[in-house]
C-alpha cells in the first residue's frame, strides 16, 4: 500500500515547520527500531509477520506508540484533560523523553537478561 505523495508532502511541511515534531519523528522511530528488535530477537518464536514490523512506518508508530503511553500521565496531569492535542503533546514530549529512553533501557537490559537466564536453564 503506497502512501499518497500529497499526503507526504503535507506531512513533511509540518516537520520542517515543528522542530518539535521532527524530533519527535526521529526519537520515535529509533525507540521503535529498539521495540522490533526486543520483538523480533527475543519474544517472537516464529519469523511470520516479521515483514510487517520492520518496515519504516511499523517503527515509527511502536515508538510513538511507547512515548505516548509514557508521557500520557504528565499530558493528563498538566492540562487536566483527556482530549489530545499532538501541539501540547510536544510540549510534553521533550521533557518526558529522557524518562521513556531510560524506561525503554530498562525493559531492553530486562529483557535480554531474562533471555540468557532461559537460554541457561
Amino acid at each position: 500500500m503506497e502512501i499518497d505523495e500529497e499526503l507526504n508532502k503535507k506531512a513533511l511541511e509540518f516537520l520542517v515547520k515543528t522542530p518539535k515534531a521532527m524530533l519527535f519523528c526521529i526519537f520515535s522511530f529509533f525507540s521503535g527500531q529498539l521495540w522490533v528488535f526486543i520483538i523480533i530477537t527475543y519474544l517472537k518464536k516464529t519469523k511470520k509477520g516479521n515483514k510487517y514490523l520492520d518496515k519504516f512506518y511499523s517503527k515509527l508508530g511502536i515508538g510513538s506508540f511507547w512515548f505516548l503511553v509514557i508521557s500520557s500521565p504528565f499530558y493528563i496531569q498538566k492540562y487536566h484533560v483527556f482530549n489530545f492535542d499532538f501541539l501540547k503533546f510536544l510540549d510534553i514530549f521533550c521533557n518526558t523523553l529522557m524518562l521513556a529512553v531510560f524506561l525503554q533501557l530498562l525493559v531492553f537490559i530486562l529483557v535480554i537478561s531474562l533471555a540468557k537466564e532461559r537460554r541457561n536453564v
